[in-house]
């Protein structure tokens, strides 16, 4: 792996560890209410889109927006693509059978 993906890799982990939400835990006798949940909205993605940045990339992207309905509950819908370099299935090189490539999406939704 060349210096720059490395690079990219651990920023993001670094700046993962270092931007994320530290609220201090609370007593089980302290009060809440459901109006507490401080971020009712998300947008999150994968790691596994880094793997955009090889030479072989997966043109691989992923989209997830959720909404906090409770403490314990949210609701979550998800958005991606990714492309084969070849048909599942086909181990090693099936260039002269099949010279494109396949490309999918992908819906989700989820409690």
């Amino acid at each position: 792996m060349n210096l720059k993906v490395k690079f990219l890799v651990i920023s993001m982990l670094t700046s993962s560890f270092l931007f994320s939400q530290n609220k201090p835990l609370k007593d089980a006798l302290s009060s809440h209410t459901e109006s507490e949940i401080k971020y009712k909205h998300s947008l999150e993605s994968s790691f596994f889109i880094l793997g955009n940045f090889l030479e072989d990339s997966p043109d691989y992207y992923l989209l997830t927006y959720g909404y906090q309905l409770t403490k314990k509950d949210r609701v979550f819908a998800e958005f991606n693509t990714w492309k084969y370099a070849e048909p599942l299935g086909t181990y090693g090189k099936s260039e002269e059978f099949y010279p494109g490539f396949v490309r999918a999406w992908g819906i989700g939704i989820g409690y």
